[in-house]
């Protein structure tokens, strides 16, 4: 019996490691301070409900699962990518227009 109780709570531990794992802030995710994207993110305010990215990505690269995306010479932001429309978050979609591989951008917007 002493040996399904330490199975029992070996199984709640790595349980609670997996779900603390999976909270991990990736680029973008919703935020409203930089704090709440996690290390090496910032929060972009100016998209709906916050985005959680990285600017500069062209030299600094991306952290996690982030695409860089470069808009122009001078602006490169970390973006999540996407396949579909339902990888992205409610009021963004999958957008293609800036290389090959598609992100999740504001939907309606030129970006």
């Amino acid at each position: 019996m002493k040996h399904f109780a330490h199975l029992r709570t070996s199984s709640i531990l790595v349980c609670f490691v997996l779900m603390i794992a999976s909270c991990t802030p990736t680029v973008g995710d919703a935020c409203v301070v930089d704090s709440d994207c996690g290390t090496g993110l910032l929060c972009d305010g100016s998209l709906p409900d916050g985005y959680c990215t990285r600017p500069g990505c062209d030299t600094e690269g991306c952290p996690n699962t982030g695409l860089c995306v470069t808009f122009d010479a001078d602006t490169s932001y970390c973006m999540k990518p996407c396949q579909e429309a339902l990888d992205c978050r409610p009021e963004y979609e999958c957008v293609g227009e800036f290389g090959p591989h598609p992100f999740c951008a504001v939907a309606g917007s030129d970006e």
